[in-house]
């Protein structure tokens, strides 16, 4: 446990070896990411300071944003911005804010990706048997929808995996299973409400930590 002897004298080291305290925060935060069973990183990240502790969090989730960059976001570090949410170390909003996609673009992605999924598989249903594919190459006239029903298939399993990727990629959904995994049933329902647009329990991690 951190008192406010000791944790003087933490803080006194990081003076005496003339160190960034923000690096030296972001170090203990990359070590309590990657063991968040240790509560003793829990008990230093108080006497840093609050008002960096966004930004550096936010840093994390943008690297993550780069276009080079082909890893996803860890879940521990979802679990980690959840657990200092919980904790009442970091407000909801600041994080939010640096996370993507933004609740406009994911809604209408989400939208685009269904619609055209139901599309695909009305057309399962409307099958000319007699025509070939050269056919309804020449024939097709305009709301005129003739399709083979393996075609239509693969095309509703294609917007059926794209919309997986969709949720999977996405941070806010991300950040909703770090509050699962921290029992955080509060925030939990502030992001369940929040992106209902995208029906967050179609998410395989979401779903498998309710259930």
């Amino acid at each position: 446990m951190i008192t406010p002897s000791n944790s003087h004298s933490r803080l006194s080291l990081i003076g005496h070896f003339d160190l960034d305290p923000n690096r030296v925060f972001d170090i203990v935060l990359e070590c309590f990411e990657m063991q968040p069973h240790i509560n003793l990183f829990l008990d230093l990240i108080p006497i840093f300071s609050k008002s960096h502790a966004s930004q550096i969090l936010g840093f994390k989730f943008q690297y993550h944003q780069r276009m080079e960059v082909q890893t996803p976001v860890p879940i521990g570090l979802y679990r980690l911005a959840a657990l200092l949410i919980k904790q009442d170390f970091v407000e909801l909003d600041n994080i939010y804010a640096h996370l993507l996609p933004k609740d406009e673009e994911a809604f209408e992605n989400f939208t685009t990706i269904s619609t055209r999924r139901l599309d695909e598989a009305n057309k399962i249903g409307k099958i000319n048997l007699a025509a070939t594919g050269k056919d309804l190459m020449e024939d097709e006239k305009p709301g005129d929808v003739t399709v083979d029903l393996f075609g239509a298939l693969d095309m509703e399993n294609q917007a059926v995996i794209e919309l997986s990727l969709e949720l999977e990629s996405s941070q806010p959904l991300g950040l909703l299973t770090g509050f699962l995994f921290v029992d955080d049933w509060n925030h939990a329902y502030m992001l369940f409400e929040r992106l209902s647009p995208l029906t967050p329990v179609a998410n395989d991690q979401i779903c498998s930590e309710l259930f």
